[in-house]
């Protein structure tokens, strides 16, 4: 068994070198049609899955009320002035600009 696993690993590095070389120099072809059926699969299963744990959920009563408890605005721990506020002019140094850096 353990030739037999040593020659599966030889026999699929031997493929994935091939595929490599192949799209490398540009002879790859994808072909549309099996990649569409691929995605369009792959949705399907995920919608299937979805809808399996949906029905595998207990069904209970529906909800009626919202699910945010009442709650008062706290008060604002904003420590800076409202309204706008003021900034210092950048200032460029000549020595910097001169480098052209």
């Amino acid at each position: 068994m353990y030739w037999n696993a040593k020659l599966q690993i030889r026999r699929a590095r031997g493929r994935v070198l091939t595929l490599k070389h192949t799209v490398q120099s540009g002879r790859y072809v994808v072909d549309p049609g099996l990649v569409a059926d691929a995605i369009v699969g792959r949705l399907l299963a995920a919608r299937g899955a979805a809808a399996a744990r949906e029905t595998a959920r207990p069904q209970t009563e529906t909800q009626n009320e919202c699910s945010y408890p009442e709650s008062s605005p706290s008060a604002s721990v904003k420590t800076t002035p409202g309204g706008p506020s003021t900034t210092d002019p950048t200032q460029l140094s000549v020595s910097i600009a001169s480098t052209g850096c």
